[in-house]
């Protein structure tokens, strides 16, 4: 099982709603944190995991084949693409596992701009 991150960091998501970049469906929200709980405590089914100075993200896909991205606490952070080839890609050049404190930022800010 993995670790519990500090609770005195915030998490990813709230961070990348600060930076005003999610905007998830409540109903895929919903969806995914079903899906999500289900897995929490018996086996972690992910197609990979990335982890860079502060944060780990979970990969995964849903039934419908849909790549997810959770964050350390299993928070929903973002659909990234319709398949695991382009949500890897994506995921990829955004963050370029730079294992720099804040870049993750200028990344969401790329994202966010279509860049």
């Amino acid at each position: 099982m993995p670790r519990r991150r500090n609770r005195n960091r915030p998490s990813l998501t709230a961070l990348m709603l600060d930076a005003g970049w999610v905007k998830t469906p409540t109903n895929i929200l919903e969806d995914v944190k079903e899906t999500v709980e289900w897995l929490h405590g018996w086996l972690i089914v992910k197609d990979f995991l990335w982890e860079f100075d502060p944060l780990t993200l979970y990969c995964f896909r849903s039934d419908d084949g849909s790549f997810h991205i959770v964050d350390f606490d299993y928070e929903y952070v973002m659909l990234a693409g319709s398949t695991f080839r382009s949500g890897v890609e994506l995921v990829a050049e955004s963050f370029r596992l730079d294992k720099q404190r804040g870049y993750y930022l200028e990344a969401m800010e790329s994202l966010k701009s279509g860049k």
